[in-house]
């Protein structure tokens, strides 16, 4: 596995190039949703650990914790350990995700009496299929802003459910992923595309700001895996190279034409898969007013250098 760094850069805020997305089917997605709602394949798990490391140069002792898209829970399960003193909100994607979420980490009645008893973590947890009308001081979200269909206006949403002085911490997708496997797709006689045009980190920095989100900070992280074969590649992708394009393929690819791009991705001595972690966070305004008007774009080192423990 190898990273390298971001650029540093501030940027003025313009009008985001992407609110409505003409990349995404809402049937797809829907469909999308449903399947994969409880789905935790390796990239989705490490994704998510690099997001919660974020939490660390943040100083906040929230109360109150939403926990956006949490699929098979894990991540609600380490927040609720990381801040013992918060309740949790975890927003499922479906009734049905709810039902097994509830079932695996609540149990029935004496389960649940005798895990609050002895202060596990899972007992402050709510797995909900819709956002209480509620306030959060800490809202976290793991990749699903990448297949948003309006990004933009979730990330008001988002803003509305904050408490004055919380933050918003998510990742995303970003433009440079997956290009080795498009460019094996096109060799493949793919001609039509085979992912969704992943939203730039500044759009989401001016989409933060004109939410009425105060000094939204980015920064990304641009890794490569390597795999031995197509096979495994998928198995650690499961869901996360979902295809919701409107001008994807119509019907289904084809044994043929799907052996040809195994094939393609076979011959190589090892598979990469290109992955740009997009991060970022922003604070709700203790005031209505918004002061600063500008998306910083930082690297990981230089939000870790701010930790305490670090400076002079």
């Amino acid at each position: 596995m190898t990273q390298t760094d971001s650029a540093t850069s501030p940027t003025q805020v313009q009008t985001p190039a992407h609110t409505t997305r003409s990349d995404i089917d809402p049937a797809a997605w829907q469909r999308y949703r449903m399947r994969y709602a409880l789905s935790e394949p390796f990239v989705w798990l490490e994704v998510q650990r690099r997001l919660h490391e974020r939490l660390d140069v943040f100083s906040v002792k929230p109360m109150a914790i939403l926990d956006a898209a949490p699929r098979a829970g894990t991540g609600a399960l380490a927040l609720a350990t990381r801040f013992p003193k918060a309740t949790l909100v975890a927003h499922c994607t479906s009734q049905y995700a709810t039902m097994m979420l509830k079932g695996k980490y609540t149990g029935n009645f004496i389960q649940k009496m005798i895990r609050a008893f002895m202060g596990k973590p899972q007992s402050r947890i709510a797995w909900l299929p819709v956002v209480p009308a509620a306030q959060f001081d800490l809202i976290v979200c793991n990749l699903a802003l990448t297949w948003a269909k309006d990004p933009a206006e979730q990330l008001r949403f988002w803003a509305k459910q904050l408490a004055p002085g919380g933050v918003l911490l998510f990742s995303a997708m970003g433009p440079d992923t997956a290009r080795c496997l498009r460019s094996a797709a096109t060799q493949a006689g793919w001609t039509t595309p085979i992912a969704p045009d992943y939203v730039d980190m500044h759009d989401y920095g001016d989409m933060m700001v004109q939410a009425g989100l105060s000094t939204p900070v980015m920064d990304v992280e641009r890794v490569q895996l390597t795999y031995s074969s197509a096979q495994t590649l998928r198995q650690d992708t499961a869901g996360l190279m979902a295809n919701l394009h409107p001008q994807r393929m119509a019907g289904l690819a084809g044994r043929a034409r799907f052996k040809k791009l195994e094939a393609a991705l076979d011959a190589m001595s090892l598979i990469p898969l290109d992955l740009e972690l997009v991060f970022g966070h922003a604070w709700k305004p203790l005031t209505s007013t918004v002061t600063d008007r500008q998306t910083q774009t930082v690297s990981l080192d230089q939000l870790k250098a701010t930790l305490p423990s670090q400076s002079a």
